[in-house]
């Protein structure tokens, strides 16, 4: 009875945990971001969707920490690069400088050919993409 009620206890004092979308396979947030008085940082997040002819989603977030105080952190912005690539793509890379952040994704196409893709993103949205994307 007593191993009950402290299992009881200890559960009710774990906090309500937040559930990431299953489909998710990868997230990476990196460097930070200001416009105006809103600053954050940035994330990729690739995503697999289906499963007979699953395809992949690459999309990049700009996460908003600038809220007042307690107020909860936001996507202030969310640009999608692939929202059904037929193939499988992964993060290889990525590095920040002063100009945002450079992310590079690799993978193959579903045709098993090479894919490599380099995106730079800025405050104000996605600023370069490489020629292969």
């Amino acid at each position: 009875m007593a191993l009950l009620v402290h299992s009881a206890l200890v559960c009710a004092a774990v906090p309500a945990q937040r559930l990431v979308d299953p489909e998710v396979v990868d997230v990476r947030s990196a460097g930070s971001w200001q416009l105006g008085e809103a600053y954050g940082s940035y994330r990729v997040v690739i995503s697999n969707i289906g499963q007979e002819h699953a395809t992949t989603q690459v999309r990049f977030e700009w996460i908003d920490y600038s809220g007042r105080s307690g107020a909860p952190v936001r996507v202030a912005r969310t640009e999608i690069l692939h929202d059904a690539f037929l193939g499988d793509l992964r993060i290889d890379s990525i590095s920040v400088d002063q100009g945002g952040v450079t992310v590079s994704i690799g993978g193959e196409t579903g045709h098993e050919e090479k894919y490599i893709c380099r995106v730079t993103l800025h405050p104000t949205g996605i600023y370069s993409k490489s020629e292969g994307c």
